[in-house]
């Protein structure tokens, strides 16, 4: 694998395990996937949509696309403060090994 530019405008996530590239005014490609891929997102969707509307009390984006999926979801998501983002996956992402 090639190395990433090294540009001011990127940042580096280095507490996980693989490398994300954040750019400032960018759009992010968020993907959630179900605990072992179970069929969860279509038969709860108004539980989703009511997640998604409470997500806005806390975080500043805009919602350009998404995609519902029975195991996972894909959205495309403008963040007003990229730099949040990051925080906002450090926070969601579930421990293993418990």
């Amino acid at each position: 694998m090639g190395a990433l530019p090294q540009q001011q405008n990127l940042l580096y996530n280095k507490n996980m395990n693989y490398r994300r590239v954040f750019i400032e005014n960018g759009y992010v490609h968020l993907i959630i996937v179900a605990y072992n891929r179970q069929p969860i997102f279509i038969q709860n969707i108004n539980l989703l949509k009511q997640a998604i509307i409470n997500s806005k009390k806390y975080f500043n984006y805009e919602l350009i696309a998404i995609c519902v999926l029975p195991e996972h979801i894909h959205m495309i998501l403008y963040p007003q403060n990229i730099k949040l983002v990051g925080w906002g996956f450090l926070k969601c992402t579930p421990k293993t090994g418990q």
